[in-house]
This record gives structure tokens, sequence and C-alpha cells, in this order.
């Protein structure tokens, strides 16, 4: 085998090693709806959730502290 022909086996080795760990780093992780909303209820007093969107659905959450309730709730009042 001569130089060039080296030179491209390991080039195309590299370039296949390459697409490889790419495959492996993008790898999306699964995940639940209920187990995120679970475990945000868990740490946090939610207040409301909304989730929306067909194709892409996006999750709004609304959490307060226990202590800032009463407040929210006057300012929400005076809103309306």
């Amino acid at each position: 085998m001569n130089f060039k022909s080296k030179l491209g086996i390991f080039g195309l080795t590299v370039a296949i090693a390459v697409f490889i760990l790419m495959g492996f780093t993008q790898k999306e992780e699964s995940y639940n709806t209920d187990e995120i909303l679970g475990s945000l209820s868990n740490e946090y007093a939610i207040q409301a959730i909304q989730i929306s969107g067909d194709t892409h659905p996006t999750i709004s959450i609304d959490a307060y502290e226990s202590k800032d309730i009463s407040a929210i709730k006057k300012r929400n009042k005076r809103e309306r």
C-alpha cells in the first residue's frame, strides 16, 4: 500500500469515529411529563399548571413561596 492509500483509510476511519461519537453525545434524553411535574410539586408549592401546544407542547408552571400567596391573591383581586 502506498502512502495515499494509508492516508485515505486513516481519514475514513477518523470520519467514522467522529460520526459515531457525535451520535453518542447528541443522544436526546427521554423524559416523562408526570415525573417532571411530580418532582417539581415535591420541591415547590405549585399553584397552577398549564400544558399547551400540539406539535411542541409548552408547560407553564406558577409556583410561589407559601408566605407570598396571600399577597399574590390580593394583587390578583385588584387587577380583576
